[in-house]
């Protein structure tokens, strides 16, 4: 955000009596993402003779995806479900933003110490929502 938005930001917080983080809060819960224009697959512009052929449109999806956690030598298999990527129609392979996995990550970590904590028993799915609302415990 550049300063300039930031300062667009507090005026409007301020309009309404607000702090911009009520501002914000409502702006991400009202916000509804927009189909990302396709990307074309990057594994799948050659045949299997190594000739270059037109690389195929990728389709959005929503992704699970299964991570083994070990806790203190405890395996624990969770399902993060509802994760946005793109998806090869072609060869299969499916492609997410690094900085939503970075993210993700980040949030494994509350969440492993949040069932740690509250000696609560591990989930085998959870939601990109769910695991955002731990976030905030």
């Amino acid at each position: 955000m550049t300063e300039g938005e930031l300062l667009l930001l507090h005026t409007k917080a301020a309009r309404e009596e607000r702090g911009i983080s009520a501002v914000i809060r409502q702006a991400v819960a009202e916000y509804q993402p927009m189909t990302p224009e396709p990307e074309h697959c990057m594994q799948c512009d050659e045949d299997e003779n190594g000739i270059e052929r037109e690389p195929e449109l990728m389709v959005p999806i929503w992704h699970d995806d299964e991570r083994t956690l070990d806790v203190n030598g405890v395996k624990h298999t969770i399902t993060i479900t509802g994760i946005p990527a793109q998806k090869c129609p072609r060869c299969g392979d499916v492609t997410f933003s690094l900085d939503l996995m970075c993210e993700i990550e980040k949030a494994e970590l509350r969440m492993v110490n949040h069932f740690m904590r509250y000696n609560k028993e591990w989930p085998e799915k959870i939601s990109i929502e769910e695991l955002s609302r731990l976030m905030d415990k």
